[in-house]
């Protein structure tokens, strides 16, 4: 099989229906097809995707992140075959069931900017963030950045833009952001130190284990359960 072939998932809540829904994309290179199922329905169905839609995620340059929030599922690639080779930002609506491209801030979509920088994408406060953070060698001169998606109000709801919201360091040594722990506290893992929260109001850091982290699964926000099971469902 083709090394590049590519399948992923995303799980969403549509609010207007009252029903959850998984869009399945996959395929190789420039030939991508979606399928999407309904929580309740008996088989999975075919949607429209753009041709311009594409995930790759198996070459070791390539940096894909995904979420679900507030209707949408996104996905942060990089658009692998362009001359440019920019990162770009797909979302799935999931009421409409329609795809959609989203573009980045101009200044993280720069040269410049990729040579140095890593791109990752998590939740706020129900709002997409963009984070940018340093490449190894940049760690001393490079800070972590925020960016918050803000929704357009001149009547294009595909057509976000991006707002600058925080600068962390430089610190001299890598950082990695991941997932805020509450409205104000985000976890970073440090490569050879631990997990640390980082408090946005205060500017205070604090050691949450201690240790390296060689590996760490990107993370992801919860809820106790899809689904409310009554009490008496269960004594069934």
């Amino acid at each position: 099989m083709d090394k590049i072939y590519t399948v992923k998932f995303g799980l969403g809540y549509d609010c207007i229906a009252n029903v959850y829904k998984v869009v399945r994309v996959c395929g190789r290179l420039f030939n991508f097809k979606a399928r999407l199922y309904t929580l309740g329905d008996d088989a999975w169905r075919d949607i429209m995707l753009d041709h311009q839609f594409r995930i790759v995620d198996n070459y070791p340059f390539c940096t894909v992140f995904d979420l679900y929030c507030k209707g949408f599922y996104y996905w942060l690639v990089r658009k692998y075959g362009f001359a440019s080779n920019q990162n770009t930002l797909h979302s799935f609506d999931m009421h409409n069931e329609e795809f959609h491209t989203i573009s980045l801030p101009d200044i993280v979509q720069s040269i410049e900017y990729r040579s140095t920088c890593y791109t990752s994408l998590t939740e706020w406060n129900e709002t997409v963030v963009l984070f940018s953070y340093p490449r190894d060698k940049f760690v001393k001169t490079k800070p972590i950045e925020m960016w918050v998606m803000h929704k357009s109000y001149e009547g294009n709801k595909n057509s976000p833009y991006w707002t600058k919201y925080l600068s962390i360091g430089p610190g001299g040594i890598s950082k990695r952001p991941t997932i805020f722990l509450n409205h104000e506290e985000l976890l970073i893992k440090v490569f050879d130190k631990g997990l640390f929260s980082y408090n946005m109001r205060t500017s205070k850091i604090k050691r949450i284990l201690r240790g390296s982290v060689l590996w760490f699964q990107p993370s992801f926000r919860y809820v106790k359960s899809l689904v409310s099971v009554n009490r008496s469902t269960l004594e069934k």
